[in-house]
């Protein structure tokens, strides 16, 4: 009676065993442009001014973004920031802050894109230009980089 329960114990050990390793297993790196479709979500935000202040800052702290990209050449980005984004520093030894992006900010764009290996370029519904984004992938993280009008350089990382 002792070895069958010892070998019912054990078997569930290798099968529990089985279960984490093939859950640990590497997974496949993205690359290219047929590794964008889908539905992705911000995981943090870094913005640097042309002074060169930034701030960095993890998305779901301070609102939360998504940016959904289909096969059929359509994608819907939406952007909201629900508690003030803080730029810290001290100048002249005073310590100094700045509202980078104020709570309440909202940006959503739909239409369509086009993307190669390295920039994606969104037109709006018309199909008339929005914005570029350069684009890469490090290991299934999606990072974004692009200029805004005031000239700040925006980089997100987003995960599927």
């Amino acid at each position: 009676m002792v070895g069958k329960i010892g070998l019912i114990i054990k078997s569930r050990s290798i099968i529990l065993l089985l279960t984490l390793a093939s859950g640990c297993s590497n997974s496949i790196p993205y690359k290219g442009n047929k590794d964008l479709i889908g539905y992705w979500e911000a995981k943090s935000v870094e913005i640097v001014a042309p002074s060169y202040d930034g701030v960095r800052f993890p998305m779901q702290r301070y609102g939360f973004a998504s940016l959904i990209i289909n096969d059929d050449s359509s994608y819907i980005f939406n952007m909201e920031i629900m508690q003030d984004v803080i730029l810290e520093k001290e100048v002249f030894g005073n310590p100094y802050s700045k509202v980078v992006l104020n709570a309440g900010y909202q940006n959503y764009k739909q239409g369509y894109y086009l993307a190669s290996d390295t920039s994606i370029i969104l037109y709006d519904a018309n199909k008339i230009f929005s914005n570029e984004y350069n684009y890469d992938f490090s290991g299934q993280i999606l990072y974004t980089r692009f200029i805004d009008k005031e000239k700040k350089r925006w980089k997100i990382s987003w995960e599927k």
